[in-house]
């Protein structure tokens, strides 16, 4: 199988721990635009009715500046649905864990960060569920992990079929109540004893801090100086002359 510019050019970036030439302010801007103008475009025509030629056209600027920042339109498909998932995975992650409900608590956050306000999927959303199947492997590989993650977040514990409570808030027919009433058959909530264990673990596994050092005590009359009983006096304090004082 022939190897795609794309591919070659994430081993490049593997084998290279630091940048040649690194992004300038302008680049980063333009790179932000790219994203922004892409997304609109992707949007409305679809990822195989948009050609790399014509997007560089319509963002006044040559094909290969283009390509210098992506290499074809399923890399910068694949961004734009990796950074939507990264908001998704934030606004799940201020979920506290100690709340009676925290599933039910991230499957609120999900559907807030994937719909809009008045109905309907939200643009990343809509390209995320509609154009990502069509990518190749190795852009859609790191997509569908992360949502195999997501999904048994959203799930819950008592749930062992995560993968249709994420059909079912990827489903913009249904909104959060009906999603719940058809949760509570498929994952009944977490019992009173339930959730005690599950706190109870949570803070078994989670690591102790370790106690920070402090200093030793020092001589009377001088605290917190770097100083220990054990150690031989420094080299310039040893055999200092008496200071000779002028009696004339």
């Amino acid at each position: 199988m022939e190897a795609t510019a794309r591919q070659i050019r994430a081993i490049a970036q593997t084998i290279r721990s630091t940048p040649e030439f690194p992004a300038t302010e302008r680049d980063c801007k333009r790179h932000e635009n790219i994203v922004e103008c892409g997304r609109a475009v992707l949007l409305e025509h679809g990822l195989r009715n948009v050609r790399a030629t014509r997007l560089a056209i319509g963002l006044r600027m040559a094909l290969s500046t283009l390509r210098r920042h992506f290499t074809d339109l399923d890399e910068l498909l694949g961004e734009i649905c990796r950074r939507h998932l990264q908001t998704i995975a934030a606004a799940l992650g201020k979920i506290d864990p100690e709340a009676p409900d925290p599933a039910c608590a991230r499957r609120a956050a999900y559907i807030a960060a994937t719909r809009r306000p008045y109905g309907g999927l939200n643009a990343d959303h809509t390209l995320l569920m509609r154009d990502a199947p069509l990518l190749p492997p190795d852009e859609l590989e790191s997509i569908e992990a992360t949502r195999r993650i997501l999904a048994t977040n959203l799930a819950g514990p008592n749930c062992d079929c995560p993968e249709k409570i994420l059909a079912l808030l990827d489903n913009p027919a249904f909104d959060l109540a009906e999603i719940e009433d058809i949760i509570a058959k498929l994952a009944p909530p977490l019992t009173v004893e339930q959730q005690q264990q599950a706190r109870a673990f949570r803070q078994a596994s989670t690591p102790v801090g370790k106690i920070p050092w402090q200093l030793p005590e020092g001589p009377p009359g001088k605290p917190n100086m770097i100083y220990s009983p054990n150690s031989p006096p420094a080299p310039w304090v040893q055999n200092v002359p008496e200071p000779i004082h002028n009696t004339a």
